[in-house]
């Protein structure tokens, strides 16, 4: 059943009383719940979750990415060859990684907590109850599981890395120092830092710092975007919600008065005409040499 549909013939059977009369009773007899429902089904129509969850993903994705870069962007040293270009690009991609690692695991966390109060009653009703409590314990666990996840990788790492790297060393920093070579003498990356140096010469100091600025707090400033965008979103979408409840509950409402102003007239009209006070006399009089 197609909601438009649903909407257009109740519009038009509360404007003109036309229609079919079992859709008419229908939906005066509809409880309460099937409205929600129907509300709730012509607001998803309209405020389009999936166009606005694939938004919250994007600015979530490029948190990572923006505190890759900032860290790349800020890092100094000229480890494996002079312009250092491997070493930023190996510092973009372990923050990058650290930052999708730990959103994964929020991730994870979260997940795990909607799956338990599915299946528990306990854990709904206390969700239900103390949502914030809630939220803060889930977030606890997240950022606990981080940090434990953290010390795991360090201790793997202590105990395996270091082997694979004093056995490895000499072709580890062959291929490095390649890698580096490489970046170094690629002439678009060449070209485009030559582009970028004289931009910086002709910009004024105090916009360099406010781009700093930006830079270094470009990962917050996209996490709070994607949160503010998500509040947004459930604001509108519950003020929908709301409207379209309110006006199918005024239809209902509507119609129902016109079905008992029909009803008082037809009632009225077969009281007022003669024959038809005596055929309800009929009707309601005993029936004689009728009786079991």
């Amino acid at each position: 059943m197609q909601v438009n549909a649903i909407n257009a013939q109740i519009t038009n059977s509360a404007r003109n009383f036309t229609g079919k009369r079992d859709n008419i009773d229908a939906f005066i007899n509809l409880d309460d719940g099937t409205i929600q429902k129907l509300a709730y089904l012509k607001t998803i129509e309209k405020v389009d979750d999936k166009k606005h969850k694939k938004i919250d993903s994007v600015l979530m994705n490029l948190v990572p990415v923006a505190a890759g870069v900032a860290a790349a962007v800020f890092s100094r040293g000229k480890t494996f060859t002079q312009k250092g270009r491997l070493e930023k690009l190996m510092v973009f991609a372990q923050d990058t990684v650290k930052w999708f690692a730990a959103f994964g695991i929020i991730d994870l966390m979260f997940a795990g907590k909607n799956k338990l109060d599915q299946k528990s009653e306990k854990s709904r009703e206390f969700t239900r109850e103390h949502p914030f409590i809630s939220f803060l314990a889930t977030a606890g666990l997240s950022f606990a599981a981080i940090a434990g996840a953290k010390k795991g990788l360090g201790l793997f790492l202590d105990k395996y890395g270091t082997r694979f790297v004093d056995k490895h060393d000499a072709w580890i920093t062959k291929k490095l120092l390649a890698a580096g070579k490489k970046l170094d003498n690629s002439r678009v990356l060449n070209w485009m830092s030559d582009k970028l140096g004289v931009v910086s010469k002709n910009t004024p100091p105090a916009l360099k710092e406010f781009g700093k600025s930006v830079l270094s707090w470009s990962p917050a400033l996209l996490g709070l975007g994607a949160v503010f965008h998500t509040a947004d979103h459930a604001n509108a979408k519950a003020r929908e919600l709301n409207r379209n409840y309110n006006e199918l509950k005024d239809k209902q409402f509507e119609l129902s008065k016109r079905r008992m102003t029909e009803l008082a007239l037809q009632n009225d009209f077969m009281r007022t005409n003669p024959q038809n006070r005596e055929d309800l006399e009929i009707l309601q009089s005993p029936k004689e040499g009728l009786e079991v």
